[in-house]
């Protein structure tokens, strides 16, 4: 997932759908690194992750942007 210069990558566990890492190079990425660490400390699962607030505007946005997308993709590799 990028947005004007910002990278976030996921790794997901395809069997169960759980985040496994996560990848960021981004402006104030030190809030997305904690989110993300604390994501997978838990064993969050992207569609777990999917029903957490992600308020407007903030960068957090992008971490919904890349689960969707993660979502999407466990969907069609199903």
């Amino acid at each position: 997932m990028g947005a004007e210069g910002n990278l976030v990558r996921l790794y997901v566990d395809r069997g169960n759908g759980r985040l496994l890492g996560a990848g960021l190079l981004a402006t104030r990425g030190e809030h997305l690194a904690h989110l993300l660490a604390w994501a997978i400390q838990r064993g969050e699962t992207v569609e777990s992750l999917l029903t957490m607030p992600y308020y407007h505007p903030s960068i957090e946005e992008m971490v919904q942007s890349a689960l969707k997308d993660a979502s999407r993709q466990l969907k069609a590799s199903a």
